[in-house]
């Protein structure tokens, strides 16, 4: 547009120069014509140049704002990729500490029921011997008081044996051992009593 216009004033001024040098055929309002669109072209030039001149600055201040709107998406874009891996590398630590704390309770629940099944265990084999001790003492029991009584079934319930003071044995009549006391109960008091029989006499047993 630029070099149109200067290449149109260019010939609107070697016409007039021609028209000014004496060219023959152009009167002198058609010079005075030439003159005046010469200097309208002239100041339109300049208007267009200057006009010209801020577009330019415009366009360098347009080219400026969308070098900083380049950068600014740039940032943008960079700070985006990095927000996202960082989402994804959290996500990653999230999932993984989340299996892990759930291999951890999956152990943990396994070692305590294997704890409790040992416990129930030893329970039972602790409540089983319990058992077996209480039927070995109760049979026990049993055959001490099955003897007691076959023993106090052969020994007459009335016969009659001697003990001493301060002796836990007894005697029968006339063991030296009576010489400082002498009492008389029956044989089936002196052994609820706990005595023993003597080894010296042998009384009845």
């Amino acid at each position: 547009m630029k070099k149109r216009l200067l290449s149109i004033c260019l010939a609107v001024w070697m016409a007039v120069a021609a028209v000014g040098c004496g060219a023959s055929g152009v009167s002198q309002e058609q010079y005075d014509a030439l003159r005046e669109s010469f200097h309208a072209l002239q100041s339109s030039a300049d208007e267009m140049q200057s006009d010209m001149a801020d577009r330019e600055a415009e366009i360098r201040d347009l080219e400026e704002q969308m070098e900083g709107y380049r950068e600014s998406l740039d940032i943008f874009v960079e700070a985006s990729r990095e927000a996202e891996e960082s989402a994804a590398q959290a996500s990653r630590e999230a999932e993984e500490a989340a299996a892990q704390a759930s291999r951890e309770a999956e152990e943990a629940a396994a070692q305590a029921s294997r704890e409790a099944e040992e416990a129930a265990a030893q329970a039972s084999r602790e409540a089983e011997a319990a058992a077996q001790a209480s039927r070995e003492a109760e049979a026990a029991a049993q055959a001490a008081a099955q003897q007691a009584a076959a023993e106090a079934a052969q020994v007459p319930s009335g016969e009659e044996v001697h003990i001493t003071d301060t002796g836990e044995k007894y005697h029968r009549a006339g063991c030296r051992y009576l010489k400082s006391s002498d009492h008389t109960i029956t044989l089936t008091e002196a052994k609820a009593r706990g005595y023993t029989p003597c080894s010296v006499c042998n009384p009845p047993q």
